[in-house]
């Protein structure tokens, strides 16, 4: 569920608000979150330290690539 509920947030974010963007971080052991973003397309790009001040997972998906993803692009 957790997955169809993202997949619907990232629609909306790059459909309806025209997002070229969107990111997203998770704790790093946070496994089942970090699962969902992969399953979204997100890549992931490292480890940040600035985030609710705690080290966080980094990902990020653009536009383009879920256009591609899709079969929309």
């Amino acid at each position: 569920m957790a997955t169809e509920v993202a997949r619907e947030l990232v629609r909306y974010g790059f459909e309806d608000l025209g997002l070229q963007r969107i990111v997203a971080v998770t704790q790093p052991p946070n496994m089942a979150s970090r699962n969902v973003l992969t399953k979204l397309g997100m890549k992931y790009l490292g480890l940040l330290n600035r985030y609710y001040g705690k080290e966080t997972t980094y990902f990020e998906l653009l536009r383009a690539d879920w256009l591609k993803r899709e079969g929309s692009g």
